[in-house]
Parts: C-alpha cells; structure tokens; sequence
C-alpha cells in the first residue's frame, strides 16, 4: 500500500502533529508551511505565538476549505482515492499514531506508535508530578470524570470536523 501522506488524530480528536509524513508537493504540507513564511511569532501585543502545531493544522485546513475522513481500519484504504492536490485529507484514528490517553499507553493491534509527551517516557520515580503520588487508579477516574464532564467542550475549537 502507497500513501502519499499520513497523519493522525489524537485522544481529543485533534491532529496528532508528532508523527506525520508524505510525499513530495503534498498539498496540504506546503499550505501548512506557507503560514510561517515571514512569521515573527510575536504578537502584536508583544507575547509568544505560543499556537501548537495540531491548532495550526485545524485553523489552517479548515480555513482553506479542507475535507476530512477519518481512517478507522487499514483494509478500508483500499477504497480511498488518495490526492496530493485535492483539499482533502484522510486521517487515521487516534489508536494508529497515538495510542495512549493523558494518563498511559493503549497499545492495539491498530497502533504503529504512541506518542509520548509531558514526562511520559520517563520512570515513575523521576517524576515529581501529583500523578506520580496519587494512586493509578484514582488518576484514571478523574481523567475519565473529567473529560466526560467539565472538559468535554474546552477542545472543540480545533478538534477535526471529520465529514460523515
């Protein structure tokens, strides 16, 4: 199978920037590298344009008129068309780039990688975080307490707006 791009969602259906590839003049790459010609990254007010990569990607894509699909199982890219030219973008699941939650790795027969951030890799003692002191378990509730609750609604201005 030949893809000429990849890219991936993330636990919060936002692009999952740290792992990405393709193949020369891909589109939607060099629309995504224009915007940082002559950029300063200094606002007009004076602080940091501190925007991370996968809210670049939204804001850019989407403002230029992008489609997504969502890729959920290999053997379906047999049906793709896939286009380096067309504003269009087939995105993989969040389990083949980063298979993890806030909290931990979720390793499925779908993953290629886990993305590992905030300490992630690191061993649990070199840690001094509240994650590290509070039981796993405790963790893992209020994570899930908290993305079903008061967090649900915070990330929606740049998740994906994967077509149907």
């Amino acid at each position: 199978m030949n893809l000429p791009y990849f890219v991936g969602a993330d636990q919060i259906r936002a692009f999952e920037a740290a792992v990405i590839g393709c193949t020369p003049k891909c589109k939607w790459i060099k629309d995504i590298l224009d915007t940082y010609k002559d950029k300063t990254f200094i606002k007009n007010n004076g602080d940091y344009d501190m925007l991370t990569l996968p809210c670049r990607f939204h804001h850019v894509l989407t403002e230029l008129g992008y489609k997504f699909w969502k890729i959920t199982d290999l053997s379906s890219l047999k049906s793709h068309n896939f286009s380096i030219e067309k504003k269009e973008m087939f995105v993989f699941d969040r389990y083949f780039f980063n298979s993890r939650n806030a909290i931990e790795v979720h390793q499925t027969t779908k993953s290629f990688c886990a993305h590992n951030y905030a300490g992630s890799w690191m061993k649990q003692q070199q840690k001094k975080t509240i994650k590290s002191i509070l039981p796993k378990w405790f963790v893992k509730l209020v994570y899930i307490v908290g993305q079903k609750t008061w967090k649900r609604n915070k990330f929606s201005w740049f998740q994906i707006p994967f077509e149907n």
